[in-house]
């Protein structure tokens, strides 16, 4: 009697073992393909502020206009950062200088692209949209809040570098 009911409970727990796992989809990029946030970026504000097909078409021509636009900027920066990798573990501090320099070129020309993006997205809008968008713009460059992720204050709220929080002093 005990043996068989060590074995039915065997056989259930493989079932349900099996039943789990194959309940879980792998997740990341399909097809060795990795997801487009600009299409994820079009069906995310298609929906939340309920674009009709002209704003559709409008944002989707946007978008592809600035990707074609930045993409040679986009290309350079694994080469970049790579070669700062190398030059950190040679402690070229000169080469580090100059890499970031370029970097911080190339993120500046593509952080104008995207606003220059969003603000012709942005016109397109009715005002119930930009009233709906409102203190969340900052998403139309890419993020969350007013000034992309975390807002303008970076994630955590007190900024790249800010000053930690008032501490207080028992009286």
């Amino acid at each position: 009697m005990k043996s068989k009911f060590i074995a039915a409970s065997t056989v259930a727990l493989t079932l349900a073992a099996g039943v789990y796992a194959q309940g879980f989809r792998q997740r990341g990029p399909q097809n060795g393909q990795r997801p487009d946030p600009g299409a994820r970026m079009e069906r995310f504000l298609t929906r939340s502020l309920q674009l009709d097909a002209s704003q559709q078409n409008q944002l989707h021509t946007f978008i592809e206009e600035n990707r074609v636009a930045t993409q040679s900027l986009r290309d350079q920066m694994p080469d970049l950062r790579k070669g700062l990798m190398e030059a950190i573990k040679a402690n070229n501090t000169a080469q580090i200088d100059t890499l970031s320099t370029q970097m911080g070129n190339i993120e500046q020309q593509l952080s104008a692209a995207r606003a220059k993006t969003a603000a012709k997205f942005y016109a397109v809008l009715n005002d119930a949209q930009k009233a709906d968008l409102g203190a969340r713009i900052g998403m139309l460059m890419g993020g969350f809040g007013p000034g992309g992720f975390g807002g303008p204050m970076g994630r955590g709220g007190r900024g790249p570098g800010g000053p930690p929080p008032a501490a207080t002093t028992p009286q």
